[in-house]
């Protein structure tokens, strides 16, 4: 703790860049940055100078596994309900005016968490005329009071969806 900042439990630098920060203040941890956003866990700081932010990676030599990043609900009080969001991507930057923006979401939820029926979907949510819309769902479908599982474009009619399929012969 070279600068005496109560706060700080442990950091590394090199040539004057704060490489890893761990702040108890806030019970969180920066990397590439000295002062890591207090609404996270974890912030990773990225100058744009790197091919990638974040790489996981397997050294596994058969097909059975490969690198796994596991988003995982896990309820305090150990119940499940339908409907539970399992975990969100989520895509943001600023807007014209130096505004945050949310633009697109990815979320998962637990459908139906029946023990032994249990069903998940992935929604596709992005932002039109400000607004987050459910563009697409993947999973179980409500069509008219018996569920599929399928891909739905325009889940329960949300908005005007233009919805095209191409390809390169007719």
């Amino acid at each position: 703790n070279p600068d005496q900042n109560s706060f700080r439990d442990f950091s590394v630098k090199t040539a004057n860049k704060t490489s890893i920060f761990s702040d108890s203040s806030n019970d969180n941890v920066g990397i590439g940055t000295g002062s890591p956003n207090s609404n996270a866990l974890l912030h990773i700081t990225d100058d744009g100078t790197k091919a990638n932010t974040v790489r996981i990676e397997s050294t596994d030599n058969d097909t059975a596994v490969g690198p796994v990043l596991d988003l995982r609900r896990n309820n305090a009080d150990g119940t499940a309900t339908d409907g539970d969001n399992l975990g969100v991507i989520q895509f943001a930057g600023l807007d014209d005016g130096g505004g945050s923006e949310v633009y697109a979401r990815i979320r998962a939820t637990a459908a139906d968490t029946h023990s032994t029926l249990a069903e998940g979907a992935i929604e596709f949510l992005a932002a039109y005329n400000n607004v987050e819309t459910e563009a697409m769902r993947i999973g179980p479908i409500n069509d008219g009071g018996s569920a599929n599982f399928g891909v739905d474009v325009n889940y329960n009619s949300q908005s005007t969806v233009d919805f095209r399929v191409r390809g390169d012969s007719v």
